[in-house]
């Protein structure tokens, strides 16, 4: 139950406080802005390539979460979930490498209280998806029967990364 307490604690400073660093503003919220001006999520000129070629899908539900918001106060909040879903993926991983219920709850504590985790939140990077994308790959993907590639690939690709990654 204390562990629960940092976690609301980091949303509602999300929730206060819109994307400001840099990598937002000359990135991330300027390719959403881009995009909902355009009505298209189609390329479009600029000088800063990776607002074209990065994977998208982080900026998709920002940009979603913009659009139905008005505003872009939500952005910050796709980082959180993904923390959330990194949480529980590394206690679901701890339970299948045979962990008790302890040490599920310690696997969670541990992942919830990395510094750089806590500290990548107020960032519109997708460092935070990239690590609950691995943690999907390692619990759900990797354990089933060998995947045709292309279904490897669009599985990864949901996940903004690419089979070869890993």
């Amino acid at each position: 139950m204390l562990a629960i307490i940092p976690l609301f604690c980091l949303f509602l400073l999300l929730i206060v406080s819109p994307p400001n660093n840099w990598d937002s503003m000359t990135y991330h919220m300027s390719r959403v802005a881009h995009w909902i001006q355009n009505h298209s999520v189609a390329h479009y000129p600029t000088y800063n390539l990776p607002q074209l070629f990065h994977p998208p899908f982080n900026s998709f539900t920002i940009m979603h979460l913009q659009i139905l918001s008005g505003r872009d106060t939500f952005a910050n909040l796709v980082q959180w979930w993904a923390m959330i879903g990194s949480i529980i993926g590394t206690s679901l991983i701890a339970k299948q490498l045979g962990a008790k219920e302890r040490g599920q709850i310690l696997a969670a504590v541990f992942c919830a209280t990395l510094p750089l985790g806590i500290l990548k939140e107020k960032k519109e990077t997708i460092d935070e998806e990239l690590q609950h994308s691995g943690l999907f790959y390692l619990f759900a993907i990797r354990p089933l029967p060998i995947l045709p590639d292309g279904i490897m690939n669009f599985a990864m690709g949901q996940t903004s990364l690419k089979f070869r990654d890993y």
